[in-house]
């Protein structure tokens, strides 16, 4: 199981929110949009984490303080488990510099209220909207044979959750 994060980037332009999302141009989930994140390593918290993949992925610098937990989600892929990822999310409003392409992403700003969920993950549209709006999600899909299609999944949306009751061994399911 790859332990990672994923963070949305918000701003508001002209009195209308804007979430940040990166075209993927390589590995896996290349050719879809998606928010910014990856790997945590050896000894980083989430946080630290979150703060190095947005400036390796688009330019932007975030504390890891200014980053806000909004949930856990674990992404199954029975037939490429090495794909398996247990996934912390978080939002920022608060950045510095301007989001620029890199080796591994392309940066470009949408509207919040209608994010191209017909070039992001299938559980997208299922979970974001959600997040989006101030609420958290704690979810687990379950892919199908072509690593695409959501086969099936639970999901709990619910106010903001604390930051213990997301800590990164807390959030367990019922199989």
């Amino acid at each position: 199981m790859i332990h990672a994060t994923l963070c949305f980037v918000l701003r508001e332009k002209d009195e209308n929110q804007q979430v940040l999302l990166g075209l993927k141009k390589r590995g896996f989930g290349a050719g879809k949009l998606n928010g910014f994140g990856g790997k945590l390593l050896t000894g980083e918290s989430p946080r630290e984490a979150m703060s190095r993949e947005l400036a390796e992925e688009c330019g932007l610098i975030v504390a890891a303080s200014a980053f806000e937990s909004r949930g856990v989600l674990v992404f199954r892929f029975p037939y490429a488990p090495q794909h398996d990822h247990r996934v912390r999310v978080f939002v920022t409003t608060t950045f510095e510099g301007k989001p620029r392409e890199t080796d591994e992403m392309i940066p470009e700003w949408y509207p919040a209220a209608d994010p191209p969920l017909d070039r992001m993950w299938q559980d997208d549209s299922l979970w974001l909207a959600s997040i989006l709006a101030g609420r958290s999600a704690v979810g687990r899909f379950f892919f199908s044979a072509d690593n695409e299609s959501v086969a099936k999944y639970r999901l709990w949306v619910g106010p903001k959750l604390s930051a213990a009751s997301v800590h990164s061994d807390s959030i367990r399911f019922a199989r």
